[in-house]
């Protein structure tokens, strides 16, 4: 059973960084069948990102990560880590 997905926005320059075009991101949490689905979403770019019930990243982006990244989605879910 899937919950209803929980939308937030992340102020990415009061976290420390200077970012091209906006200064948020548009985070998206969803969990489904034990897996939570983070999409983080700046200017045209969408990192999508798959973590266990245990809080543990599944599957590391297909591409190289903003440094910022980790960071929001610690901000928007605390519970959950890249590393």
């Amino acid at each position: 059973m899937s919950s209803t997905p929980h939308h937030t926005t992340v102020d990415i320059a009061s976290l420390g960084f200077d970012t091209p075009g906006s200064d948020t991101a548009e985070v998206m949490i969803a969990t489904a069948d034990g897996a939570t689905l983070i999409e983080v979403a700046h200017a045209d770019d969408v990192w999508s990102l798959t973590f266990d019930e245990d809080g543990t990243l599944t599957d590391s982006p297909t591409r190289s990560p903003p440094d910022w990244l980790g960071h929001v989605i610690t901000e928007a879910a605390p519970a959950f880590q890249m590393t």
